[in-house]
């Protein structure tokens, strides 16, 4: 995702925009599992068929998460990037109220 190119979250759901604000995605579900360590986040295709396992943290207005290349990866450990898993990191930052 470039920079400038934003993620809306609404319930269990998310969408994804490009830096031009337009829709690159439908809503899209989600399951977290906030108790886990760390915590769990499955996207999914449909309301159960999970497309990709991650991992995800909130730093104060900051989300970050990351996930495999693929829905046949493993969930990843830790928030390391790339490596011969090829396990991608995302940043996202809360946009601020004008």
């Amino acid at each position: 995702m470039a920079t400038g190119a934003w993620i809306r979250f609404d319930g269990n759901t998310w969408q994804q925009f490009n830096v031009a604000g337009n829709q690159e995605t439908g809503m899209r579900p989600f399951k977290l599992r906030p108790k886990e360590n760390p915590k769990e986040i499955d996207f999914l295709r449909d309301q159960k068929t999970i497309q990709m396992r991650g991992i995800y943290v909130f730093e104060k207005d900051q989300l970050k998460f990351c996930w495999g290349p693929d829905r046949d990866s493993p969930r990843p450990k830790d928030f390391k990037g790339g490596g011969k898993d090829q396990i991608r990191v995302f940043v996202l930052e809360r946009k601020k109220k004008v």
